[in-house]
């Protein structure tokens, strides 16, 4: 079983700790508490050798003692102390036995007359023993510390991993807390954007499947009538306005299969781009020329930039666009197509669309007619191709509601990349025709 991350970040936190804490403490212990407990052992040991000479030269013991504030027993044996924690050692042509304890130190000093006890209330291993203690505590402290640390740092996986959990269990509006530092919160945001994104997707997935179901089942079930009407009444049946009754379902079958593979390889990035330098204003009138509306008057006005794109694409955009305008604008009324700069509009004078309907138009099979008769024609998806077109060329394109009456559908492109020396490309913002 594998520890968790905010165990193993403890404990590489606890380790790095305690390698500066022993690090520290040798320093510290070698070059500050070492040569201070030399310095106080030697001047402890200055003080009973003077002290044992004055005692063996006939000073008396208890008052030297007292003006000194040693506590010194002189002894009569020739022997040093035997008991177990004396070290003997050579000092100032004496032979001396110390013994250190908690709270006081003690050393025996040979003289001519005997061993000379002196004592004093002083704690030798003191400042090792504080020192070691004050390191301990602060080891603690910061081990603890670094255990909060790693699960506050941990926490925000642990958030991240319960919101995947989640939308892996179909709460795909479950979104992370954008708060804490500001990595943390741009990560947030970011997890929420794709969150969201996926979720607008799956959204769309379904009502695009809801659609193409729509779609597919009324030609279909309207030749499935026509064959029963065959089957049942024969060749008496087979009239010329039946067989193009069916070979017009033929036909909106075919255009929904084409325009759903259309918009598929616009989707999945597998259209390319065949990128030349053009003028959109001869991009509107040649879509008004391919994509006749006879029951309209179709106008092309303005002036527009030389830009760079995909001329066949481009020219699909525009005529699904002029399509659409011409299925809901009135017979009789005019169509424009107003080309500004880098922007192209086409407008209509139709019933227009509701403004919270602004942006549902450009979704798949979207239409204001709920009963999807065939008097309106096309099959929901050519203003979709339009903006997707309009994305690949890094473009946009929205809808608005014109003043006066009917709707204006707004194709905006890039500017064109500046042309490469000695290339020869016209440049941008050249007078169109």
């Amino acid at each position: 079983m594998r520890a968790s991350l905010t165990l193993r970040l403890a404990l590489v936190l606890s380790l790095v700790v305690g390698t500066t804490l022993l690090v520290t403490w040798t320093a510290v212990s070698r070059g500050a508490i070492a040569p201070f407990s030399r310095e106080v052992v030697a001047a402890f040991l200055d003080e009973a050798v003077y002290a044992a000479e004055q005692v063996a030269g006939g000073e008396d013991a208890a008052i030297l003692g007292a003006k000194m504030g040693l506590t010194i027993r002189p002894h009569s044996q020739r022997r040093p102390p035997e008991r177990e924690g004396w070290q003997l050692r050579s000092y100032r042509g004496h032979r001396v036995a110390l013994r250190r304890g908690r709270g006081r130190a003690v050393a025996a000093v040979e003289t001519a007359a005997g061993w000379v006890v002196v004592q004093r209330e002083l704690d030798l291993d003191a400042p090792r023993r504080r020192v070691r203690l004050a390191l301990l505590l602060v080891g603690l402290g910061v081990v603890g510390s670094a255990a909060l640390l790693a699960r506050r740092v941990t926490r925000p996986l642990e958030r991240a991993r319960e919101a995947m959990e989640r939308v892996a269990a179909g709460d795909l509006d479950w979104r992370l807390p954008e708060a804490g530092p500001r990595e943390l919160v741009a990560l947030a945001r970011s997890y929420n954007a794709m969150s969201a994104r996926v979720a607008e997707l799956l959204r769309s997935e379904k009502a695009l499947m809801a659609g193409i179901s729509h779609e597919l089942r009324t030609p279909i079930t309207r030749l499935r009538l026509e064959l029963e009407l065959l089957w049942d009444l024969g060749e008496a049946a087979l009239t010329e306005g039946r067989l193009e009754a069916m070979e017009g379902d033929l036909a909106e079958l075919e255009r929904l299969i084409a325009e759903l593979l259309e918009s598929s390889r616009l989707e999945l990035g597998q259209q390319r781009l065949s990128p030349e330098p053009l003028s959109l204003l001869e991009i509107a009138r040649e879509a008004a020329e391919r994509t006749p509306l006879p029951q309209h008057v179709l106008r092309v006005t303005g002036e527009g930039e030389v830009l760079e794109g995909d001329r066949e694409l481009l020219l699909r955009a525009v005529g699904n666009l002029l399509q659409n305008a011409g299925r809901y604008a009135p017979a009789g009324t005019a169509v424009e197509i107003v080309v500004r700069g880098r922007s192209l509009s086409v407008m209509d004078r139709g019933p227009g669309v509701p403004e919270e309907a602004l942006e549902r138009i450009f979704a798949p099979f979207y239409r204001q007619d709920p009963s999807r008769s065939r008097a309106t024609g096309g099959v929901g998806l050519g203003l979709m191709i339009a903006r997707q077109i309009a994305g690949l060329h890094g473009g946009r394109i929205s809808a608005r509601r014109r003043p006066a009456g009917g709707l204006a559908i707004t194709l905006e492109l890039p500017p064109a990349p500046p042309p490469r020396p000695g290339s020869g490309s016209p440049a941008p913002g050249s007078p169109a025709p």
